[in-house]
């Protein structure tokens, strides 16, 4: 493993870095978000945990949670079968399971979204603010973790 991390590195160290910065900015975001919303840090820097925290930060966590993140899953063993068929040249199956993978994604992006309107929410800020966090998150995550906004489903 450490190979394919010196392999990439010494081919691009430029995006390398880049990458690197990017998750420590996420990181950092999610990390004063949790604290705002009285979770604890550690939450933001396990992968899995840090969207179930955020889904109960926003007041989400239903069965849409469950289906969020089986939808990674799902969307890879559609890809194989995808794959399959299209080797095995049966067309009509491969054209329903394109049609299945695009709407998994689309489903999944919603989940998100409504994700994101409940974490506006529960920091008072508006509409608006959650299209911003939707289209230009890493900016306006930033901008959700260090403003004097106060969650409001305190403990």
């Amino acid at each position: 493993m450490l190979e394919i991390f010196q392999e990439i590195y010494n081919q691009t160290p430029l995006e390398f870095w880049i990458i690197v910065l990017f998750f420590v900015w996420a990181i950092i975001c999610l990390w004063r978000i949790f604290l705002k919303a009285w979770r604890k840090w550690w939450e933001a820097v396990i992968p899995a945990r840090h969207i179930y925290v955020l889904f109960k930060i926003s007041k989400r966590v239903n069965p849409w949670f469950w289906i969020l993140l089986s939808l990674p899953v799902i969307s890879y063993w559609l890809a194989f079968l995808l794959a399959i068929s299209i080797f095995t040249l049966n067309w009509g199956l491969a054209e329903i399971l394109y049609w299945i993978i695009n709407f998994v994604g689309i489903l999944a992006v919603a989940i998100y979204a409504i994700m994101l309107y409940g974490l506006t929410l529960a920091f008072w800020k508006t509409k608006w603010f959650m299209l911003w966090l939707f289209f230009f998150w890493p900016i306006f995550f930033w901008i959700l973790a260090f403003d004097k906004s106060t969650y409001i489903w305190n403990k």
